[in-house]
C-alpha cells in the first residue's frame, strides 16, 4: 500500500525549515514571525502574521512534531516560547526541507511545459475561428 506524503501548510512548512536551519536559535512565535516574514514587532502586518504562525504552531503541536512553552501575550494573546523539535519533527523537517527544495527545482521545468500547453490550446482555438 503506498504512503502519501504529508502535506503542510506553507507557515508550517516555513516554521519546520526554519528551525532545522537554525538550530543555535532559540525559537518563540515573535522570533518566527519576524524571520520567516522579515517584518518587525512594529510592522502594521505583525499582529495579523504573528497569528497565522500561532495557529500553525498549533497545528505542527496536533501533530506532534513540536512543542514549547505556551504562554500569554496581552494583546496578541497566545504565543509559544522555547520551540523545539520532537523527534518526528525533526525528522519531518528534514524530509519537507527536501520536499520544498526538490519542488523550487522542478518550478521551472513545470512553468515551460504548461506555457507550451497553454501555447497549443491557443493555437488550436485560432485554427477552429477559421
Amino acid at each position: 500500500m503506498t504512503k502519501f506524503p504529508p502535506v503542510y501548510s506553507d507557515q508550517e512548512s516555513k516554521i519546520l525549515i526554519t528551525m532545522y536551519e537554525n538550530p543555535e536559535v532559540s525559537f518563540d512565535t515573535f522570533s518566527l514571525t519576524q524571520r520567516i516574514y522579515g517584518i518587525t514587532v512594529a510592522s502594521a502586518e505583525f499582529p495579523d502574521k504573528f497569528k497565522e504562525l500561532v495557529k500553525a504552531t498549533e497545528q505542527l503541536v496536533v501533530k506532534g512534531l513540536v512543542d514549547g512553552k505556551q504562554l500569554k501575550h496581552t494583546s496578541l494573546g497566545l504565543y509559544f516560547s522555547e520551540m523545539r523539535f520532537k523527534y518526528k519533527g525533526k525528522q519531518e523537517a528534514i524530509q519537507e526541507r527536501d520536499r520544498v527544495a526538490e519542488f523550487n527545482r522542478r518550478l521551472p521545468e513545470w512553468i515551460k511545459e504548461s506555457n507550451k500547453v497553454v501555447e497549443e490550446m491557443r493555437q488550436a482555438e485560432e485554427k477552429q475561428k477559421k
